[in-house]
């Protein structure tokens, strides 16, 4: 116990000391470039609430009046203009709605293109990139992280060393499309980086309700099987009395009906029962110790012994901080072939540096800093690990 103690205060105090020198960093070198930008937010924020104000105040006083403007209106000699106002009020509310969000939208991309090259030479040896494609697709599959996808749409791309590790990090959506379907196979963000620990087995770990790779099928294609069902039925929800006077259209749609309802389930069936358990079927669900992890999170693997190994409690607090600063409710890990992948998903728009309505001169505002220090925080776990030799 007095060794294990030891150990992890060693651990604490090398990350506190790494830490502290990358925020010392960003303070010194990032943080200045963000506030210099802090007078254009304010600048734009306040322009956008002044012009969104007319637009409400505008369509506020049409709905007031509405009896006054069609009274007006109709005592003019070009009554059919009140269709035009009409029109015109419809565009303001429209122009009220959306503006905020394309101000808000447009400065946070201003923003990015603008102080990201700057800011991430704050922070480390980082090179970023958009649209492109930094895993290959075999690469991702031998993760089994993800189910199957033939399209991959990438967006902001990170490749850099952290401590003599090298990493990749990519915010990307994945998809198998068809000619008729399309279907989103994940979205979010993938991160790799090498392990400095020997991985003979896969391990996996997977949020409790994800614990699957299998391809959803399409509802556009479900609906596309169920269309006919519905049409025959109809002329039966028009006419209940149909089937009474005429019995033999119900032997005759029967079968279509049956078929259609077969080939669905049969469909569902097969999907479920082909592509679940992607993470190899001599895995077996590792029990965890920590209950409050065990709730969030299950662990495969073929080699129990090495789960342990690999999944501590150290790893299971950073995880749970990765998916926390990413605002995930689902996320993955696989070790596979010395590496550490994680597969963290979200919809959100992820690594931005600021908004148009938060102040630029709070780091906790950054979610950019955020979301990269909880990745650079693994990094630093399995790299200290390798440092004190354990």
């Amino acid at each position: 116990m007095i060794v294990g103690n030891s150990t992890s205060v060693i651990i604490s105090v090398m990350e506190y000391k790494r830490k502290e020198e990358i925020i010392k960093q960003f303070y010194a070198k990032g943080l200045p470039i963000l506030v210099s930008f802090e007078p254009e937010r304010k600048k734009r924020l306040t322009r956008m609430i002044c012009i969104d104000s007319v637009l409400v105040i505008i369509c506020a006083l049409y709905f007031c009046n509405f009896a006054a403007v069609v009274s007006f209106f109709g005592s003019t000699n070009f009554p059919e203009w009140l269709v035009y106002f009409h029109i015109l009020i419809f565009i303001c509310a429209f122009a009220a709605f959306i503006y905020p969000y394309i101000v808000s939208s447009g400065f946070k991309e201003d923003l990015k293109s603008k102080v990201m090259p700057k800011v991430i030479k704050s922070i480390g040896s980082i090179r970023h990139a958009i649209g492109r494609d930094i895993f290959t697709e075999t690469e991702l599959m031998e993760s089994t992280l993800f189910s199957r996808f033939n399209k991959m749409e990438a967006d902001d791309s990170f490749c850099g060393t952290f401590d003599g590790v090298n990493y990749k990090i990519l915010e990307t959506e994945l998809a198998l499309q068809g000619r008729k379907y399309y279907s989103t196979s994940f979205k979010g963000v993938i991160v790799e980086f090498d392990s400095n620990k020997k991985i003979n087995a896969q391990t996996t770990v997977t949020t409790a309700n994800d614990t699957d790779t299998g391809n959803k099928i399409p509802f556009a294609m479900i609906a596309y099987m169920i269309l006919p069902i519905v049409a025959m039925s109809i002329p039966f929800l028009q006419d209940l009395d149909l089937v009474t006077r005429n019995p033999d259209i119900l032997l005759m749609i029967l079968p279509s009906v049956v078929i259609g309802l077969v080939t669905i389930f049969g469909l569902l069936i097969f999907n479920k029962k082909k592509f679940t358990d992607v993470y190899n079927k001599n895995n077996k669900q590792i029990q965890l110790e920590d209950v409050k992890f065990a709730k969030k999170f299950k662990v495969f693997s073929e080699d129990e012994v090495e789960a342990r190994y690999l999944v501590t409690t150290a790893f299971m607090e950073r995880f749970l901080n990765l998916t926390t600063s990413f605002g995930a409710k689902k996320a993955k890990c696989a070790f596979f072939d010395d590496k550490v992948m994680f597969a963290i998903s979200t919809r959100k728009n992820l690594f931005e540096f600021g908004s148009l309505f938060k102040s630029l001169d709070d780091p906790k505002n950054i979610e950019f800093f955020n979301e990269l220090m909880s990745i650079l925080d693994m990094i630093d776990y399995f790299k200290l690990d390798e440092k004190i030799g354990l």
